[in-house]
């Protein structure tokens, strides 16, 4: 296995190699130079108006109008909305998506962004698995969110209260839906007690005459998983309700929101303000593996033995099954490549770069069951020695997630590259490893 540098994935403009979607290109440079995006007061003959969301429910939106569609760029775009929200972002902090339940694209500065609209059901054609009347229904969505090649620990140091807000709101979404994963209900039920404190209706200072289960049980399909809320054998024949209970739960998980952590039982210290809660939230989703990862689709037809890996890596590696076509989402961030099963959301798998290679395949051939792959191979030490595992992924994204990982170890390596030029500068070591994983 080596590394490999195949960032072809498709190019817009002609049949030549060029990255659409997973390629690192700042946008921190260009926008210092404060770039303004006259907007066209009606629509003439080849202008362009096109709504651009700022959270995945597509609750918030702007409509934004450029006197040349054919010329506008995804830099033009994100400029504009930084413009609209009055923030700045000179550390590439946010970036333009195009988003369906089918295919998610992190567009470059100077992809244009009516042209990957107009091109968009050929994407999917190529990258996913949807039949012809799923793509002809497709009707993908522009949104301004998190740039997925920012460093998590420098989005730590961030204090700014809308940024806060807009990174939390995804945030939201990405546990709500799955990709990621908590330990426990009680982490979900914590979650969604911040969540509570932050409705505009709902939230504020715990009042028991407000935050009981009568007010809060219509709100809880809006705030918890619905995996939550499923009820078991015993609680259909003891037509138990679990929303109850989970509103229950919810309540004393919302009174405990700005009490001592070590000592719950005293009053509370203080009022939270909206910062607050955002950072709370969000301090609890950078610990996870999986914070701001990209997610691709594919299948895994003959996935490691978990008794093998368990023993070996002592990793959260559950429910491997030996059984063909396990549908998959694997999620890729700095921190590591991370499997999900789609259909019981149970993460299968996650490994940082330095502790396994991979490899790209192309597909032989063509037809609708004919896929690329990317091999994922990693050792783990039992008594009898060193044992090799491979995981294949069957996939139509298969080159994404390729050309994801290469960018990702090429960061890792830039940035521990400036560390050592850094501490050499101050007099330090020249090979003292990176303190912690998290970039």
């Amino acid at each position: 296995f080596f590394r490999t540098k195949h960032l072809a994935v498709v190019n817009l403009r002609s049949g030549a190699a060029d990255s659409l979607c997973i390629v690192r290109d700042s946008y921190s440079k260009e926008l210092k130079g404060n770039l303004e995006v006259k907007m066209a007061s009606n629509l003439p003959k080849g202008s362009y108006q096109m709504t651009v969301y700022t959270d995945m429910p597509t609750e918030n939106k702007y409509t934004l109008q450029f006197s040349s569609g054919r010329t506008v760029t995804a830099f033009q775009v994100l400029a504009e909305m930084l413009n609209r929200l009055g923030i700045e972002d000179e550390n590439g902090m946010f970036s333009l998506w195009l988003k369906s339940p089918l295919l998610e694209l992190q567009l470059k500065p100077n992809h244009k962004v009516k042209m990957v609209r107009r091109r968009w059901h050929e994407l999917l054609s190529k990258y996913t698995t949807a039949k012809p009347d799923q793509v002809a229904a497709d009707k993908p969505v522009f949104y301004f969110l998190r740039n997925c090649f920012f460093f998590k620990s420098q989005e730590r140091k961030l204090l700014d209260e809308k940024k806060l807000s807009l990174l939390w709101a995804e945030a939201c979404f990405n546990v709500h839906h799955y990709r990621y994963k908590l330990e426990s209900e009680e982490d979900y039920l914590h979650l969604s007690a911040i969540q509570i404190a932050l409705h505009p209706e709902l939230g504020g200072e715990f009042d028991p005459s407000r935050h009981n289960t009568i007010t809060l049980l219509v709100h809880v399909e809006e705030f918890v998983p619905s995996h939550l809320l499923k009820r078991g054998p015993l609680d259909v024949m003891t037509f138990k309700d679990r929303r109850g209970e989970v509103a229950r739960k919810w309540i004393r998980e919302y009174e405990l929101l700005g009490r001592d952590v070590s000592n719950p039982n005293k009053p509370r210290v203080r009022q939270l303000t909206k910062r607050d809660l955002y950072r709370r939230y969000l301090q609890f989703c950078w610990n996870l593996p999986m914070y701001g990862a990209v997610f691709f689709h594919g299948f895994i037809e003959q996935p490691v033995k978990p008794n093998v890996v368990l023993k070996a890596l002592k990793l959260p590696i559950q429910h491997f099954l030996d059984k063909p076509d396990l549908c998959v989402k694997v999620g890729i961030n700095p921190d590591g490549v991370h499997i999900i099963a789609e259909e019981e959301n149970e993460l299968l798998f996650h490994m940082a770069f330095d502790l396994l290679t991979w490899d790209f395949r192309e597909a032989d051939g063509e037809g609708d069951n004919v896929f690329a792959s990317l091999f994922l191979e990693f050792d783990t030490t039992l008594e009898s020695g060193p044992v090799k595992h491979l995981i294949e992924i069957f996939s139509r994204q298969a080159s994404m997630m390729d050309a994801m990982i290469t960018e990702c170890v090429d960061m890792i390596a830039e940035e521990e590259e400036r560390l050592k030029r850094k501490r050499q500068n101050e007099g330090g070591p020249a090979e003292l490893r990176l303190a912690g994983r998290e970039l």
